[in-house]
């Protein structure tokens, strides 16, 4: 239906939704055919943000095939053009704060002049007045009744500005929350990500103790094993609890709603909630909780189901975001 309503950008989504749903059944060269069709759609029509889709999900499993060169040029085009939007969006929206806020200034300038004038220009005809004498005291009377009421007018939209003024303030406030919420998401990535070199450190080293274990005297080799063994059991689930503790504190309420929403969850399923809620890559699970990447996958497909996600039109992290 899209190839015929000729919409290239949406033939793009649709062969991207096809490589996620080959991925959730293991078919990952399937997968990678859809996303570099996907790709190929994506530069035709110059949209980056298809790009950066297909992209991101192609590199992911050239990395699970074994085809590591292949991967990294695609993650780093994906990490390049993911750059670029993120910049050029951030320089647009500083623009467009900095242009409000100086029409703002000149308006409120504009505004304080002429009240200003207004009230000097007010304080003469009065004087005036007065100097007629008595001859003209029903009509200073009624300019004086005109005044009050011009009076009360004003300070009725003296109060407005100063309601939305207030209003204003507190949608500052809102966003200063906000940005202190995106603050705290990152010390949280950058804590999982601390967590994922030291297990790959301790892997790394544990799988070379291994190897070199033979070419040791045979009083050093069980030295050798006792180290081995003391790397594997830092990977315990302490650093898991350290990591949740800093993670309920930013998203107090995010468990408490999983909970009362989803009782059915276990407590791994949960684990997977939250490295989700910061959008996370299944690699990067992978290393963190030593799973492999097909168990990972395998993990975020029944989480699908036990959500009550149906079809790939709705993004899993997008959903838990939401909650």
């Amino acid at each position: 239906m899209r190839k015929q309503t000729g919409d290239v950008r949406g033939q793009a989504q649709v062969l991207n939704n096809m490589g996620k749903n080959q991925v959730n059944f293991g078919n990952f060269k399937a997968a990678r055919a859809h996303f570099q069709r996907a790709l190929e759609l994506g530069r035709e029509i110059g949209s980056k943000q298809s790009m950066v889709i297909s992209l991101e999900s192609l590199a992911l499993v050239q990395d699970t095939l074994g085809e590591h060169k292949a991967a990294l040029v695609a993650h780093r085009e994906f990490k390049s053009l993911s750059d670029s939007l993120y910049s050029a969006d951030s320089r647009t929206a500083i623009a467009r704060m900095e242009e409000t806020f100086r029409r703002d200034q000149e308006r409120k300038a504009y505004e304080l002049q002429a009240e200003r004038m207004d009230a000097e220009n007010a304080r003469r005809r009065l004087w005036n007045n007065v100097l007629v004498g008595a001859l003209f005291f029903l009509l200073l009377t009624a300019f004086l009744l005109f005044k009050v009421m011009r009076a009360r007018v004003r300070n009725s939209r003296l109060e407005q500005e100063k309601l939305r003024l207030e209003s204003e303030k507190l949608e500052a406030e809102q966003a200063s929350l906000r940005a202190s919420l995106e603050f705290k998401d990152r010390e949280l990535t950058a804590k999982a990500l601390f967590l994922l070199n030291k297990n790959e450190l301790i892997t790394n080293i544990s799988e070379r103790l291994l190897k070199a274990k033979s070419a040791f005297k045979q009083e050093n080799q069980k030295i050798v094993m006792d180290i081995v063994r003391e790397l594997q059991a830092s990977q315990d689930e302490h650093n898991w609890q350290e990591f949740e503790a800093h993670f309920t504190q930013v998203h107090a309420s995010f468990y408490t709603t999983l909970q009362e929403r989803f009782p059915q969850l276990s407590p791994n399923e949960r684990k997977l909630c939250a490295f989700l809620r910061l959008n996370m890559s299944t690699k990067d699970i992978s290393a963190i909780t030593l799973q492999s990447v097909n168990s990972i996958t395998v993990a975020r497909s029944r989480l699908r189901k036990k959500l009550g996600i149906e079809g790939e039109e709705v993004n899993l992290t997008d959903f838990l975001l939401a909650i």
